[in-house]
């Protein structure tokens, strides 16, 4: 090994090693500006390092680690390590990127090529695993437009859609629209409302509670001041409204309307024989009345069509 400065070569401070009879080889420099190369007689950085790795084994938690930090008060360093059995609690060979100010990890990249943001340790079942109780994932977001431009989109692809405000999901064929908004009648299978749901029977609820769901129906249904009333669908059928098609006139949202029987008539046949009635002969101008008080009752209490009874609520 030779140590020692070169001032044919800028007063560089060299670390060489012999290669051959009277010749040396650089192994790491010192430039007068500060940066220092491995392998390398010209480095263009602080730390240039030329054909070859750095390898930073730790035998502690705080060593075997790459330190980012700024020069203020208050440094706001941040450490790049991989967490295996000989530097860490967690021997899961993770590489960590990790916020030395908060104490946290703020992006792993696990040993199963799993991603966990906020947290050190991504469950098995996420490729990516996000952690957060103040913020939310922000998915790609673009017009319809371009949603539709989207070269070669795979199935599973997701966009938020600003244009027609929704979440659209490519299905390998055609693009659709996840979106249930609140203030959605759906029927359900089952005898008990599902999460995100309310049952529709008139029942009152609290308008900051349910926000979403007062400002998409109001008091269209009943309430007043901190309580509104959702739809009471029980026993009913729903109709489209009619909205100037002149079937079911004069209805707006949310009106009601009892069983009705179209108007019509039917023929009484009679038949005359066997003694069912007696020739009488009267005048010219003479006439006779026939009673007919009405035809047997037939039905139920009701007009209704076959149908099945379903569950109906409203989303929240």
């Amino acid at each position: 090994w030779e140590i020692g400065n070169s001032s044919a070569d800028n007063n560089k401070f060299y670390f060489n090693t012999a290669v051959g009879a009277g010749n040396l080889g650089a192994q790491m420099v010192i430039q007068q500006n500060g940066n220092v190369g491995i392998g390398t007689n010209a480095p263009l950085d602080k730390l240039m390092i030329t054909g070859g790795r750095i390898n930073a084994v730790g035998t502690s938690l705080l060593d075997g680690r790459i330190r980012l930090e700024r020069t203020d008060a208050g440094g706001n360093p941040w450490d790049i390590y991989s967490t295996t059995l000989a530097n860490n609690a967690v021997p899961d060979g993770s590489l960590n990127f990790f916020n030395a100010t908060t104490s946290k990890s703020a992006l792993t990249l696990a040993n199963n090529s799993n991603v966990g943001i906020n947290n050190s340790s991504p469950a098995p079942s996420a490729q990516l695993d996000v952690t957060s109780t103040t913020s939310g994932f922000a998915m790609p977001r673009m017009t319809s437009a371009q949603r539709k431009a989207i070269a070669s989109p795979i199935a599973g692809l997701e966009v938020y859609d600003i244009t027609l405000k929704g979440q659209y999901t490519f299905d390998g064929t055609k693009w659709d629209c996840s979106n249930n908004p609140a203030g959605s009648v759906n029927y359900f299978a089952n005898a008990t409302a599902p999460n995100g749901y309310l049952e529709c029977n008139g029942q009152a609820v609290n308008t900051t509670t349910y926000a979403e769901l007062f400002a998409a129906i109001g008091y269209l249904y009943g309430g007043g001041g901190a309580s509104f009333n959702v739809p009471d669908l029980r026993g009913e059928f729903v109709r489209g409204v009619d909205k100037g098609r002149g079937v079911d006139v004069g209805r707006v949202i949310g009106t009601g309307q009892i069983d009705d029987f179209k108007s019509h008539t039917h023929q009484l046949p009679s038949e005359a024989g066997g003694g069912a009635f007696v020739e009488v002969t009267i005048g010219l101008n003479s006439g006779f009345d026939i009673g007919l008080n009405s035809t047997y009752p037939t039905g139920g209490i009701e007009t209704r069509p076959r149908n099945v009874a379903m569950l109906p609520c409203i989303k929240f």
